[in-house]
């Protein structure tokens, strides 16, 4: 990420992913203003050894939502370097589920994981003053208010046009009076996730949500019977289960195994109806 940022890495940095600018050699970046800056989106929006910007922010939150939640064990340099990792990235939604993930456990979390999340934030704003001084005109495109409304706002006109499917009907404006907008005409063509989603289950919707409900209603309960069982397992899944369910609002992230892998985390109480004798086995083996 340092090589694609900086673009000393040239070439190399641009071996895993291009964003559709193979052959393009990045551009230095320290120290230049954005009027004088020409830099690919690689160097903006790195992806490391991903495919896309977009799949780095899921392994960033979901590791957020795992060391900040954890009460054992904790990997000593992982606050700083997850916290390098969220500027580096300039991932909106990486900055969104430290948020969320943080808020999670100043709430419900122990004292010391209160304190490594305070610890997280220091660094954060430490990091982010130097990345404005290393790179000002990265920074002043990717702090933007303009880049930040737009992020905002493309997601939020997508789900407010899945819910209003009439809305679009001889009109092609944004919901959001102002504030960008995606729409080419594509019947089921959506930025984000959630609005794909609302989209196709919109003449069922009263079904879908009393069918969600329902599932909130059951995941609860296992929760409370994992809870008994696993005492420090519980703040751990819930944090995974809010960070990657809102996750989708971002992007349709359905297809990527990776997502359903780090969703299965987060619905572990689940697994309490499925194999019950097993989570008792565990139980009497760890006692």
């Amino acid at each position: 990420m340092i090589l694609q940022v900086t673009g000393l890495g040239g070439q190399l940095a641009m071996i895993f992913t291009t964003h559709g600018e193979a052959g393009q050699t990045p551009v230095l970046t320290f120290f230049k203003e954005e009027a004088d800056l020409n830099y690919l989106l690689i160097q903006g929006r790195p992806a490391g050894l991903t495919q896309a910007n977009i799949i780095l922010s899921l392994i960033i939150i979901f590791a957020i939502a795992i060391h900040f939640s954890r009460q054992y064990n904790v990997f000593k340099w992982g606050t700083p370097l997850l916290s390098l990792l969220i500027i580096l990235s300039m991932a909106k939604m990486a900055y969104f589920g430290f948020i969320v993930s943080g808020l999670i456990i100043l709430i419900w979390g122990r004292r010391y994981q209160k304190i490594r999340i305070l610890r997280a934030a220091f660094f954060i704003m430490v990091f982010l003053f130097t990345y404005t001084l290393l790179f000002p005109g990265l920074a002043s495109v990717n702090l933007s208010k303009e880049t930040i409304d737009a992020s905002i706002f493309l997601r939020a006109n997508d789900i407010m046009f899945a819910l209003n499917p009439e809305y679009l009907i001889g009109e092609n404006r944004p919901f959001f009076e102002g504030t960008s907008f995606f729409y080419d005409g594509e019947e089921g063509e959506y930025i984000s996730g959630i609005a794909s989603v609302l989209a196709k289950v919109y003449d069922h919707l009263t079904l879908f949500v009393t069918g969600l409900t329902l599932m909130v209603f059951l995941y609860v309960y296992g929760l409370r019977k994992l809870k008994t069982k696993f005492k420090s397992i519980r703040l751990k899944v819930i944090t995974v289960l809010v960070i990657i369910c809102i996750f989708p609002v971002t992007h349709p992230i359905w297809p990527f195994q990776i997502y359903w892998f780090m969703l299965g985390y987060g619905l572990l109480p689940f697994y309490f109806y499925i194999h019950p004798r097993f989570i008792e086995k565990q139980v009497y083996q760890t006692t």
